[in-house]
């Protein structure tokens, strides 16, 4: 009979069979096994021996036994109410106590399940990873005949995790992007040698033999009398330090992962908070790929929004899997939406103008932003958040109002506001720059308008009657209101006075001029106040009565023929610019008798409850004559109690609130002003300002009255009505 034909490649394998019969091939081979199986005994001995007691060149164990973070520096409002957080990294360091059990199981389930039991490394764990990877790398050799060597199955613990973003961060890159020094079967298998140890810690195999070392050293320091003592409180003081380090894409540390994500304090979260806390902890495993975006569509069904779900539900499963949570409450919280952060909280606030002010404050008084952006200080000012939201809201329905009447110019406009506390001048609300729109967002604009310099028209006209006063006038003392030409100076010609309305009312009070906002008057006044020319027209003196009031900004002057320093006597009329802040402050000065600067920090903590700045009150009685003053408040009264003052809409409205005030209109209707005041220490005064960026006109007839004055009403009236500030005593008789 035949014999059977052979394939070439069944005489290939009877060909290689019969070599490694022969013994000398046969003995070879078992000598180069028993080889390879000795080296790496010896190799797992001096990896075991260098990470269970190997304890040379080990790193500062206070870097993480007191660790501190860059985390996010506070802004409060003077009842504690938080008006910023600002950070270089939004973070906040979590405590053991604030850490909620629903919070730890699930991190636990989805991280490290036998974190309470190990001392830092979990050989169950370690070996489950090298049966899995060990069948993943047989089966690439079989099916492909390649060595891939990338992990499916992890084992590190919590504690690894915690060494190497403190000890091996700037050594490392994510491990998902980790490269072999060379891309060969040499140096993958090089990757189990410990000789290669002076190869760069770029090599993953190592890094992970060093994180094993430092998470047992970690767990033995903890455990050290001198340190937390006992065992329980180590690991729970190693999980709180990892759960302020993780990264969970927009903030860093559980902390203010959950401020960010829900807008809540974590240590409020409970059973009914399941899905949150799963959620949180299924970030951390890759932040790009399972947070969501901000503003991504809250129905995402696509590949990241499933992902991002799947992940989440996982996390829930593996609370099961560890009996945490029923199977049921699982599938109820499975129901439950990703959250979808819908705007960036990070260095944002609702009131940039009071964040601004803060910070120029913090600069003058030198004690350091960069401190601030760290969270090495808290800073807690004066400002009541109901009354700066309140100011705000005026702001903007004064400009609705306005824009109603002017709808070609919508969105152009500009509000600004400030509420000083008249004892001290607190800065209780400050209001630099409508609110604008982007999509569905919006953030307060952040120029800081009440600091701008602005002619303030009319609203100066106080300074002029208070001079008077402090120099023997009284408010029943007469003036008259009839046209007359001032000289502009040498070579300059005449310039004829007007009122606003066109007309003139004849022999008049001081007091009546002013609550009746008359124009002629008041240059007449101001040139009485001199010897009634040009060069010494009494303005200088108008002007050292502002200057004692705190105003610091420049006045319009001109030099003379003779080299003398002139000023204008229609600056009397609001023609000089003044920010709307001081101008204010003024009006608080009038309104109390106290003088004193504005200010914003009341006092600044540190990072340990040490106080590192307290404001101390520097108020003292104003220079100007008690009596002067008075007179004064007495006409700023009647300009909205009288028929005829040009805010008696307010009165004739049932406003209840006794204020003084003076508006303010300049040429051509480019700024409208209103600053009141109730009365007295307890009481407040408040400055309000409408205009345009480009100094444009608000159009005829757009009066401080009629634009501003709604805006100081609004603010004024509510902060009463709710009781924000104590209640206004009349004014004096």
């Amino acid at each position: 009979m035949d014999k059977p034909s052979l394939k070439a490649s069944d005489s290939f394998w009877i060909r290689a069979k019969k070599r490694f019969n022969r013994k000398p091939v046969r003995n070879c081979l078992k000598t180069l096994f028993a080889l390879v199986l000795l080296i790496m005994a010896v190799h797992i001995g001096w990896i075991a021996n260098y990470i269970l007691f190997n304890r040379e060149n080990m790193p500062d164990i206070n870097i993480l036994l007191k660790l501190e973070l860059s985390v996010v520096g506070t802004i409060y409002d003077e009842n504690g109410k938080t008006i910023a957080n600002l950070s270089n990294e939004f973070r906040w360091m979590v405590r053991p106590e604030e850490i909620p059990p629903i919070v730890e199981q699930a991190f636990l389930s989805a991280e490290d399940k036998s974190f309470y039991y190990h001392n830092g490394i979990s050989w169950r764990d370690i070996g489950r990873a090298v049966w899995i990877n060990g069948g993943h790398i047989f089966d690439r050799l079989l099916s492909d005949r390649s060595i891939d060597l990338t992990p499916t199955q992890g084992a590190s613990t919590l504690d690894q995790q915690l060494v190497r973003l403190v000890y091996l961060k700037d050594k490392t890159s994510a491990e998902d992007s980790e490269q072999l020094l060379y891309d060969n079967y040499f140096t993958r298998l090089a990757l189990i040698i410990p000789i290669l140890s002076d190869i760069p810690d770029i090599n993953k195999g190592w890094r992970k033999i060093e994180e094993a070392r430092l998470a047992l050293w970690v767990n033995e320091e903890f455990t050290k009398p001198d340190n937390f003592g006992s065992r329980q409180r180590a690991k729970e003081e190693i999980l709180a330090r990892y759960l302020s380090l993780a990264n969970f894409r927009y903030a860093y540390g559980v902390k203010a992962a959950a401020r960010f994500y829900f807008d809540k304090d974590l240590s409020n979260f409970d059973f009914n908070d399941t899905d949150k806390a799963a959620f949180l902890a299924g970030v951390i495993k890759n932040p790009t790929l399972y947070a969501p975006r901000i503003n991504q569509e809250a129905d995402d069904t696509s590949v990241i929004g499933l992902r991002q779900i799947n992940r989440r539900n996982a996390v829930l499963d593996l609370m099961v899997k560890n009996r945490y949570l029923s199977r049921e409450d699982a599938v109820k919280f499975k129901e439950k939406k990703i959250p979808i952060p819908t705007r960036d909280m990070r260095n944002t606030t609702d009131a940039p103008t009071v964040v601004g002010e803060t910070l120029q404050e913090i600069r003058r008084n030198n004690l350091g932003v960069g401190h601030l952006f760290n969270g090495d200080v808290m800073i807690h000012t004066t400002v009541d958040l109901d009354i700066q939201k309140i100011a705000q809201e005026a702001c903007e329905n004064g400009l609705d109002q306005y824009e109603k009447r002017r709808p070609e110019h919508r969105a152009q406009t500009q509000c600004s506001a400030i509420v000083l506390r008249n004892g001290d001048a607190a800065i209780l609300a400050e209001v630099g720059g409508r609110k604008f729109y982007q999509g569905r967002e919006y953030r307060y604009s952040d120029l800081n308008r009440v600091n701008r310099m602005r002619q303030i028209g009319s609203s100066f006209k106080p300074f002029v009657y208070l001079t008077a006063f402090m120099n023997g006038w009284e408010p029943d003392s007469k003036i008259v209101d009839s046209p007359f030409p001032i000289s502009m100076g040498y070579g300059r010609g005449y310039h004829w006075i007007n009122n606003y309305d066109r007309k003139f009312l004849g022999e008049i009070t001081l007091c009546e001029a002013l609550y009746r906002s008359r124009n002629v008057p008041t240059v007449r006044l101001t040139m009485a106040l001199g010897n009634g020319s040009f060069e010494e027209s009494g303005m200088k003196k108008v002007i050292d009565t502002a200057r004692m009031l705190g105003v610091k900004s420049p006045f319009h002057s001109d030099t003379d023929h003779l080299g003398r320093t002139v000023y204008y006597p229609t600056s009397a009329l609001g023609a000089s610019e003044m920010t709307l802040l001081e101008l204010t402050n003024a009006y608080r000065e009038i309104a109390s008798g106290i003088s004193v600067e504005p200010f914003i920090v009341q006092r600044v903590i540190g990072r340990n409850g040490e106080d590192v700045f307290e404001k101390p009150y520097t108020g003292k009685p104003s220079a100007i004559d008690p009596g002067a003053l008075a007179m004064v408040r007495h006409c700023l009264r009647k300009v909205v109690t009288q028929p005829g003052g040009t805010a008696y809409s307010l009165t004739a409205s049932n406003f209840s609130v006794p204020v003084m005030g003076k508006t303010g209109t300049t040429d051509d209707f480019r700024n409208a002003l209103f600053i009141g005041s109730t009365y007295g220490l307890n009481g407040i005064t408040v400055g309000t300002e409408i205009n345009f960026d480009d100094n444009a006109e608000l159009g005829d007839s757009e009066t401080g009255a009629r634009t501003a004055l709604p805006i100081f009403k609004e603010i004024m009236g509510e902060i009463y009505e709710l009781n924000l500030a104590l209640s206004p005593p009349e004014f004096p008789k």
